[in-house]
């Protein structure tokens, strides 16, 4: 089969415009068989190969348009890579760091200073630094949320949810010690969240699941493992071992998820349809 190169151009455009996507090798190739039996068809009927060629990319449009049609969801979002997706993949990495290091520090708390602290020196300016990186750890959530929704392409009232679920335990956060609060409303905002990211069919599962489910399941384990009186009590009728396992499991799940979720946000090359050369 012969080539033509406003259609090779052409082609490459769309591979430009439509990197981000699983299936391009296969777009482009349904493309490509498409144009050139379209050309082939009108030169056998006696038409100059370059008008055919020309004739057969007009009616198919141009590729920003198409890149378009393309990245646009049921929803009537667009779903593609952006240096917004990006940025939020990063934040998501801030987070996972985040989670990873207060749920250590509340180990370590609930089971070797819980006896021994004091709201004095040492010990009330590491709960400070604690809660701080808490409630940065989720305000790095609710911009994780947003490049979902964005990557994902998804309208309604999910994606409005998950963000202001994720913004009251963002406000929840701000007092470390309200555990039930947090975990709760971060972990439905982060489930919904997850529910996008799996609905479109993109990311990594294991790392969504883990995303979505590690809050609220650390949270189930802290109430089961309270029902069943695990450990000692302390001097607030608590039960450190069980805040320690579920508290733990919790930040470290989701940590674990955020960091699949913040790959997957990073690896994905920015695209601007807009600045989409079209072929000449």
């Amino acid at each position: 089969m012969a080539r033509y190169a406003l259609i090779d151009d052409y082609l490459d455009t769309m591979r430009d415009g439509l990197s981000w996507r699983r299936d391009l090798e296969d777009l482009v190739s349904e493309m490509e068989d498409h144009l050139y039996s379209t050309v082939e068809h009108m030169c056998s009927r006696g038409q100059e190969p370059a008008l055919a060629e020309r004739t057969a990319l007009n009616r198919f449009g141009d590729p920003k348009t198409l890149a378009s049609v393309y990245a646009s969801t049921k929803h009537g979002g667009l779903a593609m890579p952006t240096e917004f997706t990006r940025r939020a993949g990063t934040l998501a990495l801030v987070s996972a760091v985040l989670f990873t290091a207060f749920g250590t520090y509340w180990i370590i708390w609930s089971e070797f200073l819980d006896s021994t602290f004091e709201w004095e020196g040492i010990g009330s300016t590491t709960y400070v630094v604690a809660t701080v990186a808490l409630a940065v750890a989720f305000f790095c959530l609710a911009f994780t949320t947003v490049g979902i929704i964005q990557r994902t392409g998804t309208k309604g009232i999910l994606p409005i949810v998950a963000f202001v679920l994720v913004g009251l335990g963002t406000v929840a956060a701000m007092m470390a010690w309200f555990t039930p609060g947090w975990m709760l409303l971060g972990g439905l905002g982060a489930l919904i969240g997850a529910i996008v990211v799996l609905r479109s069919g993109l990311g990594s599962t294991t790392a969504t699941l883990l995303y979505g489910l590690g809050l609220l399941g650390g949270l189930a384990l802290t109430m089961l493992l309270t029902t069943l009186e695990v450990g000692r009590v302390d001097e607030w009728g608590d039960y450190p071992l069980a805040y320690s396992f579920g508290i733990g499991v919790g930040c470290y799940a989701t940590a674990v998820g955020l960091l699949g979720i913040g790959r997957w946000l990073r690896s994905e090359e920015p695209v601007d349809i807009e600045s989409t050369p079209i072929p000449a």
